[in-house]
């Protein structure tokens, strides 16, 4: 690496300079401070509690109305043949209607947001902050509108609610971006009516939206000069950074018995026997078998340390071995976390995992986390080993 460059990025360069300027100007809510900033539960909890007229910001349905607005305007075509525009809604009582949150309509699962006025409206709010809709979501929800609501309300509306404003699988359901609303969130009349709790809240929402946003065009011009000029420097320092990524790497690489395959991902780690990946049966890839131990960080910043089994049927027997070595108890819950069918069992989870606050101690915490796999494997190996014989 060339220390020069490394120094001219750092203290000479006027690019770097105005990308200092534009991330320090960018404002940290309370939302990243109890680090929920990609949680998609507490961005609908806090949206909710804004649409809700009957919520103690004592706005009655102001907030509602104009996101009923704003979702109408931006697909004004597609309700035109309809007829529902902003006069339609003048004519609906909207004080007297009701909002829920993680609303469950059967098996068909649960909408983040549904507000209602018996007879009038039904208003579904499907939101993503980072992940894409699961396979067929919005499909099941407009299925059970037309099932089981259809007629009881005169209009039935259907968001899909996205940063970037992204299309639905379902046609119904109309697309809604984070800078259509915003407005909605920093309106200063609107806040100047708002007690300060409320001001508080509203103020740090409309940073958590704009943070959300994608990057301007003028800031990715910036980056992609920087990158062009110091490509080797800015490479070296990402590859060696505390990250996620590099700390699980790390693990991978620090290894130090060789019965086991160890592997790696941007927010995860498997570990398991050898003899696990060679049983033709259970073998996934080279690298792990359907049966491992797993690192997984989540949304919410938790690490856990899991047991994935292919089937919750199948492995019931094992994983109830397993619950009464590690926990005492007869049988410890099971966790669906992908559409492949793997079940995980978690052995321990620990808050706010952060790689970021062991530079001091990198090699210390490495280690301190593969001793605990390992020690969690010494239980499990001889248990999994006797059920595959069995097999």
């Amino acid at each position: 690496m060339n220390i020069e460059n490394l120094e001219s990025l750092l203290f000479d360069d006027k690019d770097f300079k105005e990308l200092l300027k534009i991330t320090r100007s960018t404002k940290r809510t309370i939302f990243d401070v109890i680090s929920k900033q990609n949680d998609e539960l507490t961005f609908s909890r806090t949206l909710k509690y804004f649409l809700d007229p009957k919520e103690d910001h004592n706005q009655n349905a102001f907030f509602l109305k104009e996101f009923l607005n704003i979702f109408i305007k931006y697909n004004k075509k597609y309700f035109e043949k309809s007829k529902i525009n902003r006069i339609f809604l003048d004519t609906i009582v909207i004080e007297d209607a009701n909002v829920y949150r993680e609303y469950t309509i059967e098996t068909y699962g649960r909408i983040d947001i549904f507000a209602e006025l018996r007879g009038e409206f039904a208003f579904l709010i499907e939101n993503k902050l980072f992940s894409d809709e699961s396979e067929e979501q919005t499909i099941r929800y407009s299925e059970w509108a037309e099932q089981n609501i259809k007629g009881k309300y005169k209009i039935i509306l259907f968001c899909f609610l996205t940063p970037l404003g992204f299309t639905a699988e379902s046609p119904k359901f109309r697309p809604l971006s984070f800078k259509e609303i915003l407005p909605l969130f920093t309106n200063l009349e609107i806040i100047e009516n708002l007690n300060k709790k409320n001001q508080y809240l509203i103020s740090n929402f409309s940073d958590w939206i704009k943070n959300l946003l994608p990057m301007n065009k003028k800031t990715k011009e910036i980056c992609m000069r920087i990158y062009k000029k110091y490509k080797n420097e800015i490479e070296l320092i990402l590859e060696n950074a505390a990250t996620t990524t590099a700390f699980f790497k790390e693990m991978v690489l620090q290894n130090k018995t060789n019965h086991v395959i160890t592997h790696s991902g941007k927010n995860w780690m498997t570990c398991c026997p050898k003899k696990w990946v060679q049983n033709e049966h259970h073998r996934e890839s080279t690298k792990y078998s359907k049966i491992r131990l797993e690192y997984y960080l989540l949304q919410d910043e938790k690490l856990y340390l899991s047991l994935v089994v292919p089937n919750e049927e199948s492995y019931l027997t094992m994983v109830t071995l397993i619950s009464k070595q590690i926990f005492g108890k007869e049988y410890g819950e099971i966790h669906k976390w992908n559409n492949w069918g793997s079940k995980y069992l978690t052995i321990e989870n620990w808050e706010s995992f952060s790689p970021e606050n062991y530079i001091d101690n990198w090699h210390k915490k490495i280690v301190y986390y593969n001793d605990l796999i390992f020690q969690k494997l010494k239980y499990i190996e001889p248990i999994i080993d006797n059920e595959l014989k069995s097999i």
